[in-house]
């Protein structure tokens, strides 16, 4: 059934056919997602563009499987808040939050499905609602970027028994934090 959403359209005997990628291809992906889950639309453009040589269509496909893997992000991460939950927590007011976040004080990434709405994990606050002591040193090894922040201290980890960076930070135990970060910084993306 998806397959028929993205087929191009019969051509007339000698006619040119028309390009199935490029801004074709970006409103189709627009409209489908509306229809069928993510992860079925992503299999079949991937295929669709297999065999065109259209970067732009690449990039398209590109795009649409860092939306899923973002999907798989925020799962491993758990619970996150919005800036107005994030700005109760912590007795001060979203904007204040926003600019938190600006200034590398916060990790925070752009919601999936809505790029204007900010998440912040809430692993970074503590019980009384603080900010973690280690939170602004990570961003500043790390680096900004809050979905590849987030992915870094979520994936599991072989060496360390399949657990992720995330549980030695929580544990709070200032070695395993010396060792995220410096981690980290060696795995600065910037």
């Amino acid at each position: 059934m998806l397959k028929s959403f993205i087929s191009p359209p019969v051509e007339a005997p000698g006619a040119t056919p028309a390009p199935v990628v490029g801004e074709r291809m970006r409103q189709l992906v627009k409209s489908v997602l509306d229809v069928v889950p993510l992860s079925d639309a992503l299999d079949v453009f991937s295929e669709r563009v297999q065999g065109e040589n259209d970067a732009s269509a690449m990039l398209d496909v590109a795009a649409l499987r860092g939306e899923r893997a973002k999907r798989v992000v925020e799962f491993r991460s758990g619970v996150s808040n919005s800036t107005e939950e994030a700005g109760e927590r912590l007795s001060k007011t979203a904007e204040t939050v926003r600019n938190w976040v600006e200034q590398g004080r916060l990790v925070a990434y752009r919601a999936v499905g809505d790029r204007g709405k900010i998440r912040l994990p809430v692993w970074q606050f503590d019980e009384a609602g603080n900010v973690r002591s280690w939170v602004a040193p990570l961003i500043e090894a790390f680096g900004g970027n809050g979905w590849d922040l987030v992915d870094f201290v979520t994936t599991p980890r072989e060496p360390l028994g399949g657990a992720p960076y995330l549980h030695g930070l929580l544990r709070g135990r200032d070695s395993d934090i010396e060792e995220v970060i410096a981690a980290a910084r060696r795995a600065n993306p910037d």
